[in-house]
């Protein structure tokens, strides 16, 4: 059976043991939308420029957001053949990436304003109904992460609904309803009920929720408990196309103040109103910041903003969030880079863990949450159809390749002026014409690029410092193919160890292993 064959073979990978000196530390990644494509970052290391991880030709991906267990990336796609906007996630560490699509909506466009829950196994977001006689028409909803089932109806009112978001237990949204606030149970099993607070974006404690207040101009950041009382309005005012984004401990909130004449300004202020908070200083020559959002440990302040001279594309900077030192580029390529998303990783100190409801829906900090979407930390959400998967990789032109072919000549006049053999024949019947072409009259020529190899399984082993672990491989699609019984594969294993902030070190092992019959 095959089952058997697989285990056995899988014996045989599992030989291989990792050694590692240390255990190995991540390093620091901001995702952010370049041009029409998601990339990758490392903040401390910018100098190698991003990483381009969808290289879609024809396709756009745009607003991505990190999942809060870092192993995952959810962004809004254009597809050929689509009609709207979806919501999608992709796994960063896949080496040929395959999205997920979670939304699954072809009569709706998704907004780009949405929320993952803690646990990181649902999305809340919003869409707009292209099938509806009303324009303005929106719907809040909540959808499986893996793409596992249609999305729940939040909301679902003739009106315009939108910016949905987790409370950090999971087990409720809050999402904006025309002017009005209103709060429902996170399974969409409840009527949603109209609250007084200030906005829709949740603290990290769960205490307060921050939104705009609109009307006169400028417009205000204000900041409500929960059900709506003691509410606040910081002393700068808020530029209207800016994101808000919390400090892990919820003591601080970044956004872009409005300060017309003086151009606007990156700010973080305390949630208290205690004061005005610091300014992030702008290197020269950088003008209209946005999307500001703290490191994970709250230390640092990402964001884009675009330089007054050149063709003016937005750019990824980075500053100390204590307005110490001027904000540096990270990015600087011909093409727009915005929207940064943190890669989450250990919290600030002094950061409180959000509640977790015994038995309840939701939260980061229950052990006994579940991925699948079923039960504590899922949402209650089951699975009822197959997830949809595109292949990046159809939407990516073909590689061309151009190899520059140098016009060879001959001059007759070497030798001494009296050449020999078939260069005299050529300078013959050129009349010793200097120099002379014998190659095809072009300088390229266009190539497909070779065949890679199959990738036959991966995987990846944390080892403490001076110990061994076995390193388990997973068996990739094309990998299953060549496992056919009695068949010996010559396998080429590449393993790469990382330590601390030192660079990969990468070595390689030829393996034989033989399929059981």
């Amino acid at each position: 059976m095959l089952r058997s064959r697989l285990s056995l073979l899988s014996l045989a990978l599992l030989a291989l043991a990792v050694l590692s000196p240390a255990a190995p530390a991540a390093a620091e990644q901001l995702a952010y939308q370049c041009g029409s494509d998601i990339c990758l970052i490392d903040p401390d290391s910018p100098a190698g420029g991003g990483k381009d991880i969808t290289n879609t030709a024809t396709g756009s991906e745009w607003y991505p957001k990190w999942s809060p267990l870092g192993n995952a990336i959810a962004y809004m796609g254009l597809y050929p053949g689509d009609n709207t906007w979806e919501l999608y996630s992709i796994d960063p560490a896949e080496s040929d990436p395959s999205a997920t699509n979670i939304s699954q909506t072809p009569d709706r466009d998704e907004n780009s304003e949405f929320d993952w829950s803690a646990d990181g196994t649902r999305i809340a977001f919003g869409s707009h109904n292209l099938a509806s006689d009303n324009p303005l028409q929106g719907e809040a909803s909540v959808a499986r992460a893996d793409g596992a089932s249609q999305p729940v109806a939040i909301g679902s009112s003739p009106a315009n609904e939108g910016a949905p978001h987790f409370s950090p237990d999971g087990n409720t949204v809050v999402f904006a309803r025309e002017s009005s606030i209103l709060m429902a149970p996170a399974d969409g099993t409840g009527t949603p009920t109209p609250i007084s607070a200030a906005g829709v974006d949740w603290s990290p404690d769960g205490r307060y929720l921050a939104g705009f207040r609109f009307g006169a101009y400028p417009y205000g950041l204000l900041i409500s408990n929960v059900d709506g009382s003691g509410w606040h309005e910081l002393e700068k005012p808020i530029d209207g196309g800016t994101r808000i984004d919390w400090s892990c401990d919820s003591t601080r909130i970044t956004y872009v103040a409005d300060e017309q004449p003086n151009l606007d300004q990156v700010w973080v202020a305390p949630t208290d109103g205690s004061g005005t908070g610091v300014q992030i200083p702008m290197p020269p020559g950088w003008i209209v910041p946005h999307n500001p959002v703290f490191s994970p440990d709250g230390t640092r302040i990402a964001f884009d903003a675009r330089p007054n001279s050149g063709p003016g594309y937005e750019q990824l900077l980075v500053a100390p969030a204590d307005g110490s030192a001027a904000a540096v580029p990270i990015t600087e390529t011909e093409s727009s880079n915005e929207r940064p998303s943190w890669k989450p990783g250990p919290a600030c100190a002094g950061s409180v863990p959000p509640p977790v409801s015994p038995g309840g829906s939701g939260g980061s900090g229950s052990s006994s949450g579940s991925s699948n979407g079923t039960g504590p930390g899922g949402g209650n959400l089951p699975a009822t159809q197959t997830p949809v998967k595109l292949k990046l990789a159809l939407f990516k032109q073909p590689v061309i390749y151009n190899h520059f072919m140098t016009i060879a000549g001959i001059d007759c006049h070497a030798q001494g002026g009296h050449p020999t053999g078939k260069v005299a024949e050529i300078c013959a019947a050129a009349a010793n014409a200097y120099p002379t072409a014998v190659a095809p009259q072009t300088a390229f020529r266009l190539e497909k690029p070779k065949a890679s190899k199959p990738l036959f399984a991966k995987g990846a082993v944390k080892v403490p410092a001076g110990k061994k672990k076995l390193l388990k491989l997973k068996i990739t699609a094309a990998g299953m193919k060549l496992l056919k019984p009695g068949k010996t594969l010559k396998l080429k294993v590449a393993i790469v160890t990382r330590q601390g902030t030192a660079k990969p070190v990468k070595m390689t092992k030829t393996v034989k292993v033989k399929v059981p019959k």
